[in-house]
């Protein structure tokens, strides 16, 4: 601690908001290759760019006035809006992304609020995809009841389905 100072201490600072960033940026990674396969690789290469740009537009304005956070920050708002361009110009070459997977998408963003929040957000999001057709399909649930049901069977757990009633 003597050598590295408070950096630590600024590091954990910044982690949950940098985990939601590494999450949004591995979506993208994966979501991309629907354009490549599309052969739209210039399409991509714009959307990047564009990223990019807020990127270094968000970092001049929040560095200045925040410092690291506000570095992290900008990172994670250019990100973001670089995976909802992406799913934007996947919907115009006909990958009709449901709901569900931009509401679960965009749901990551309450993981800096804290353990807490974020546990009652996926509690809330649990119940709206067991009882709603508004995240997940009654075909949906099925499949994921038939996938997992049998193992929580074989672990001495009993139950007919993982979705609340």
């Amino acid at each position: 601690a003597i050598a590295f100072g408070a950096r630590y201490d600024a590091a954990a600072a910044i982690l949950p908001i940098s985990l939601l960033q590494a999450s949004w940026v591995g979506l993208f990674l994966i979501a991309q290759s629907y354009l490549l396969c599309a052969e739209r690789g210039r399409t991509l290469v714009v959307l990047l760019f564009v990223g990019l740009l807020l990127n270094f537009a968000l970092n001049w304005w929040l560095i200045l006035q925040y410092g690291l956070s506000g570095a992290v920050v900008a990172t994670t708002l250019a990100g973001m809006v670089s995976l909802l361009l992406l799913f934007w110009q996947m919907g115009k070459l006909g990958c009709n992304l449901p709901r569900g997977t931009l509401v679960l998408c965009m749901s990551l963003a309450v993981v800096p609020a804290g353990p807490i929040v974020a546990s009652v957000a996926f509690a809330i999001l649990v119940v709206l995809a067991g009882r709603t057709e508004w995240l997940l399909s009654a075909d949906d649930r099925a499949e994921i009841d038939a996938m997992l049901i049998p193992k929580l069977n074989r672990l001495g757990v009993a139950i007919d389905s993982v979705w609340p009633r």
